[in-house]
C-alpha cells in the first residue's frame, strides 16, 4: 500500500495517495479514505500487479504484507464508536479486495498475505479487524511487551496458525 502511516506530520502530507499532493488523481484527503477510494485502490492494484509481475515467480518473496502497523496508518481504527467501526469496515473491505486479487485475478494463491499491528493488547483484536481474513498476523511490541512477549510468541503463533485461536 506504500507508507500511509501519519503520526508524524508529515507523512500523509507528503504521500503520493494524498489527493491534496498529487492533483486529485486519487479521492484520498484523509489517510482513511485510502482504503474506500476507489481510485487508491486502482493505484494499490496497480503497484501489487508491477511487483508480483517483477518478482512474484521467486520463492524468495512468500509474503506480501499488505500494510505495516495497521494501528499506526489509520488512527482511531480501534475505536469502538461509529466512526472507527467504519474505518474498520472498509479497512476490512479493502483488505479483502487486495487479497482476492493477489490470489485470484493475479494468480498468486501460494503468497502468504499478511498485515500488521503494532497494539499490545492484541489478544482483544485477533478476531477483529482485517485478522481474520489475513494468512499470518505479525505482531510488533514495543516497550515493556517487548522483551516479555518474545518467549510466549511462538506458542501464541502455533495456536493462531493451527485454530485461528483469538485468546492469547
Amino acid at each position: 500500500a506504500g507508507n500511509i502511516w501519519i503520526h508524524e506530520s508529515n507523512h500523509w502530507k507528503n504521500n503520493i495517495y494524498n489527493s491534496a499532493k498529487n492533483g486529485g488523481l486519487t479521492g484520498a484527503a484523509r489517510p482513511e479514505d485510502f482504503f474506500s477510494d476507489e481510485r487508491s485502490k486502482s493505484f494499490s492494484k496497480k503497484r501489487l500487479r508491477y511487483i508480483l509481475s517483477r518478482y512474484g515467480y521467486s520463492v524468495y518473496l512468500p509474503v506480501i504484507e499488505l500494510l505495516s502497523e495497521v494501528d499506526n496508518a489509520v488512527p482511531g481504527i480501534d475505536d469502538k464508536t461509529a466512526a472507527g467501526i467504519q474505518k474498520k469496515k472498509n479497512f476490512r473491505i479493502w483488505f479483502a479486495e487486495m487479497k482476492h486479487y493477489i490470489e485470484v485475478t493475479l494468480g498468486y494463491p501460494d503468497k502468504i498475505i499478511s498485515v500488521s499491528s503494532t497494539q499490545n493488547n492484541q489478544h482483544e483484536k485477533i478476531s477483529e479487524g482485517p485478522f481474520p481474513l489475513t494468512d499470518v498476523v505479525l505482531l510488533h511490541f514495543y516497550g515493556r511487551h517487548k522483551y516479555t512477549n518474545y518467549e510466549n510468541r511462538y506458542v501464541h503463533t502455533n495456536a493462531f496458525r493451527e485454530n485461528k485461536d483469538t485468546r492469547y
